[in-house]
């Protein structure tokens, strides 16, 4: 699964998630999008941090995955 978050950077999500945020993201399909809390979200999960949209769809500046474990988006 792939799920876009709006940020700044990796580091400025995961600043945001370290001071407790409750961070979340969309990740879509050919049907829409669905919204995911990052909490819930499986050990592995691709995350597109992004901070535009191009056309209607989030422009994805980097990517990470997210480890529940550590809470951080590496």
């Amino acid at each position: 699964m792939k799920v876009y978050i709006r940020a700044e950077s990796k580091k400025s999500l995961n600043e945001r998630i370290k001071a407790g945020e409750n961070v979340g993201g969309v990740s879509y399909n050919p049907w829409g999008g669905e919204y995911h809390e990052l909490k819930s979200l499986p050990e592995g999960t691709v995350i597109a941090v992004f901070n535009k949209v191009v056309s209607g769809t989030p422009y994805a500046k980097t990517w990470g995955t997210w480890h529940p474990s550590k809470n951080i988006v590496k």
